[in-house]
């Protein structure tokens, strides 16, 4: 829960009870290679913030033990089962749409990508080695979806293109599209 705010003593504005002075009234300072020792002198012999932070040593060493070769090799087969399954990646991709998605950035920009993408893409690009499957030319590859559905990462729908057959793809696609449901325009 954040701090009360209170006014600043020399202005009036709100600021944290914990600062003296609000942000505007602060003066600024030179971070001199002094004042750097005398902050890295300080910080000596303090854990810093990071993982596993909050654990004790003795609860750190019976997390490691529980890990033992032979469950981290049903873990990875498990996930490996479950990666490998269409159906319970599309029903991960269809329980994260919108809004629940972590990457969602806003109406219209949520990714419709489901999990276990970007190792399929990262498998792809590396049998293809910079090729385009379209135009042959070694470039920078993009990842395409021949049936325009971003949740099927099946192998035998998905094909690495450069940036310019993949453009032309989708332009392709929009104009059959138009030209399959014509717009009366008024």
């Amino acid at each position: 829960m954040p701090y009360k705010k209170v006014p600043c003593p020399e202005c009036g504005q709100p600021k944290s009870r914990r600062s003296k002075v609000c942000i505007q009234c602060r003066k600024p300072y030179d971070r001199t290679p002094e004042m750097r020792q005398i902050m890295s002198e300080n910080a000596k012999g303090k854990q810093s913030r990071g993982t596993g932070w909050h654990h004790t040593k003795a609860t750190r060493k019976k997390m490691a033990g529980h890990w033992t070769p032979e469950r981290r090799a049903a873990k990875r087969l498990e996930q490996q089962l479950l990666y490998e399954d269409y159906n319970f990646r599309l029903q991960i991709a269809k329980a994260l749409t919108g809004e629940k998605n972590p990457n969602y950035q806003g109406k219209g920009k949520e990714t419709a990508y489901s999990p276990g993408y970007g190792a399929k893409y990262a498998k792809k690009l590396r049998e293809q080695r910079g090729h385009c499957e379209m135009c042959g030319k070694e470039s920078t590859l993009q990842m395409h979806h021949k049936d325009f559905d971003t949740t099927n990462h099946l192998p035998e729908n998905l094909s690495c293109l450069c940036c310019s057959c993949h453009r032309k793809a989708h332009v392709k696609h929009k104009k059959l599209l138009q030209q399959s449901n014509p717009v009366e325009v008024p």
